[in-house]
């Protein structure tokens, strides 16, 4: 359990360290924001051809967009209402995920406004890069840790992974292990509970015909 534990965190660690690398490698390529968000505003620019405007308010900024054609295919082609001053939108989505759809990049496009200035900052990778510029402090040695007064937790020694072998592995047992025990054994040959091979009535016959 031990080392199944110590495996888990450091596998977190390594990804942590690469998503911090990966993030300052395409800031210096000159990228802005993830990759997640760069494929949404792709999908989303791809889908905005297929829609139209069919009312506006430039006062409010609110805008009725019209699906022509359904990317869907499943849903029935439904009107959504845009508000970009209050990034609100019917369906709740950019409310939530705090990204631009197609319908949002629809109405910036018809308003002549930029839609990155409505994407959330968590998707930019200046905000990624922050989040993995701390380091973990350094481990003092075991001489200068404060007592502890908690239960010890040891690990079963069962369970514990040899050195020398292949790893010792438990099967996760089910209903089918389980027997109940008002029900005895029985014996195959028989079927009656209490018999062995020693003292069945079937094998002994068979032993005294040989």
């Amino acid at each position: 359990m031990t080392t199944n534990l110590a495996e888990s965190i450091n596998s977190v660690l390594k990804k942590s360290t690469n998503r911090g690398r990966e993030a300052v490698a395409m800031l210096a390529s000159g990228q802005v924001c993830t990759k997640v968000l760069n494929k949404v505003i792709e999908d989303a620019r791809r889908k905005k051809n297929a829609h139209n405007i069919l009312e506006f308010d430039r006062r409010d900024s609110q805008f009725l967009v019209q699906e022509t054609i359904n990317p869907r295919k499943v849903q029935p082609v439904v009107d959504f209402t845009v508000k970009l001053d209050e990034r609100w939108r019917d369906c709740g989505k950019f409310q939530k995920l705090h990204k631009p759809c197609s319908h949002v990049v629809t109405s910036c496009k018809h308003a002549h406004r930029e839609y990155r200035n409505y994407i959330y900052l968590m998707y930019m990778l200046e905000s990624v890069s922050n989040i993995y510029k701390g380091f973990f402090g350094e481990l003092h040695n075991e001489t200068y840790w404060s007592p502890c007064h908690e239960s010890m937790i040891c690990p079963d020694p069962k369970k514990k992974r040899s050195t020398k072998g292949h790893p010792i592995f438990s099967r996760i047992h089910t209903k089918m292990d389980i027997q109940e025990p008002s029900q005895p054994k029985r014996y195959f040959v028989c079927c009656i509970p209490g018999y062995s091979k020693k003292n069945c009535p079937h094998c002994v016959d068979l032993s005294q015909q040989r």
